[in-house]
């Protein structure tokens, strides 16, 4: 795989320093088994990113993009681990109508705070450049801006009875992004113990059928799941 970063749009960040704050993502989903083969085109666009394009390109190469810049290298770190998540998830394959597509979007935002967790000691011990490791803590900082809105429940099951409460409107809007933080913060935990579950993740659009219901939904991953204990703790966790 190699990175191709388009030169414009990024305020005075350097396409160098960028390229090193993504190859610092993939190497964090690299360091669990997570490993993408094709090429990626990363553009800055502040009408439309961050998004992945579904389509590849003429050589197979999937184009992300993104509307961080300058060197917020949180920023754009957090971005861009949230398109590489839904490369890794072969989101081309899920069909536009899937009714639990806020699955695929609950999980991408969970690879963006699960990267910031982990780089945040990666650049402690080491850091693209040996001047970056004081930025460390940056990646810290950041998470709990995106997290200090997040609703905490006291159990799985008071969970479950919320996200059912949410679910109509989810199947209608995928990116009701203030319910999708709270569920990926409720996988947090788990995903941290157990950083090899982002391999199950990665089947989720793999010959899977919506079912009746979203239970339904995880059980027919965990039929077709080479992983079926990893479905089985991410269900668990989320109540089901």
């Amino acid at each position: 795989m190699s990175l191709d970063i388009n030169e414009k749009g990024w305020g005075n960040a350097q396409v160098a320093d960028l390229e090193q704050v993504f190859k610092s993502v993939c190497s964090t989903f690299e360091e669990v088994g997570i490993v993408v083969s094709s090429d990626i085109l990363i553009k800055h666009c502040t009408d439309d990113g961050p998004m992945v394009i579904r389509e590849k390109g003429p050589n197979g190469e999937h184009t992300v993009l993104l509307s961080s810049e300058d060197c917020r290298w949180c920023q754009h770190a957090f971005q861009f681990a949230h398109e590489y998540c839904h490369i890794f998830v072969e989101h081309q394959n899920a069909p536009h109508d899937h009714k639990y597509k806020w699955f695929e979007e609950s999980l991408c935002e969970l690879a963006s705070l699960w990267c910031l967790r982990r780089m945040s000691e990666s650049w402690i011990e080491s850091p693209p450049y040996e001047n970056w490791r004081q930025y460390a803590v940056e990646f810290s900082n950041y998470f709990d801006e995106r997290t200090i809105s997040s609703e905490n429940f006291d159990s799985v099951n008071e969970f479950r009875i919320w996200l059912d409460e949410k679910m109509p409107k989810l199947k209608s809007d995928p990116l009701l992004r203030d319910v999708n933080l709270v569920v990926a913060v409720q996988l947090l935990k788990i995903f941290e113990e157990c950083p090899g579950l982002w391999s199950a993740t990665a089947e989720i659009n793999v010959n899977l059928t919506d079912g009746d219901n979203f239970r339904d939904y995880l059980s027919n991953w965990r039929k077709l799941s080479k992983q079926p204990m990893s479905v089985d703790l991410i269900s668990s966790q989320m109540g089901y």
